[in-house]
């Protein structure tokens, strides 16, 4: 059908730029396969493979508005929509190749508990779902400074929350304690859950500032 086909041919054309940058890609896998061999971090390791596949998502978007190639894009029968859920797709596909890599060469072989892995692809997915809108919304310049000013924002909130919570006499690390000692497939379940919601939200967001923006 013509959805499909358009989704494919999107699919095709972010394939082929993300080609155009093999040797970055190349030098990428090289560091992720020296530190996997070595077992030197592995968590780091698994974040560090998923955060860079996603990010390729984004990378696209820059790509895209180069020149102004959105405009030539949106000219073809290609809706809106379709363009923000191509890379929503592209994203998830990035990201589950990345996991299934980190399952099969990081947490089988015994080196990274599952919960940690799923943790980490917590983090990275919200992440993620901040900075695919942000980049949407404001391109690829403009989008950076607003993310620096958005994890700026973040730190402080952490920071004076940690203040606020000492001198309320709130536990913090017995909180964590508390909410890490479910079991495991609670953990999972939670995680996956809260994956699912950032990358609804940030779908959300980014498909209604699409239909709204003027190029």
């Amino acid at each position: 059908d013509e959805g499909r086909a358009i989704m494919r041919g999107l699919l095709i054309k972010d394939y082929r730029l993300l080609w155009n940058q093999r040797r970055t890609l190349g030098i990428m896998m090289l560091i992720w396969a020296i530190v996997v061999f070595t077992n030197t971090n592995p968590a780091f390791a698994v974040s560090y493979l998923i955060f860079s596949c996603s990010i390729l998502a984004i990378n696209t978007v820059s790509y895209d508005q180069h020149e102004n190639g959105i405009i030539f894009l949106l000219s073809l029968p290609i809706s809106r929509k379709q363009y923000v859920q191509e890379k929503y797709l592209l994203l998830l596909i990035n990201l589950m190749a990345a996991v299934l890599i980190s399952v099969l060469f990081i947490w089988l072989p015994g080196n990274i508990e599952g919960i940690e892995v799923m943790f980490l692809i917590g983090v990275v997915v919200l992440v993620i779902s901040v900075m695919l809108p942000v980049s949407l919304i404001f391109g690829a310049e403009k989008g950076r400074l607003v993310i620096i000013a958005f994890g700026a924002v973040i730190c402080i909130v952490g920071v004076w929350s940690e203040k606020l919570a000492q001198m309320t006499g709130i536990d913090i690390d017995h909180m964590l304690d508390v909410f890490f000692s479910q079991k495991e497939m609670y953990l999972n379940l939670e995680c996956i859950l809260v994956c699912i919601c950032a990358l609804a939200v940030s779908y959300g967001i980014a498909s209604t500032h699409m239909v709204r923006k003027e190029y």
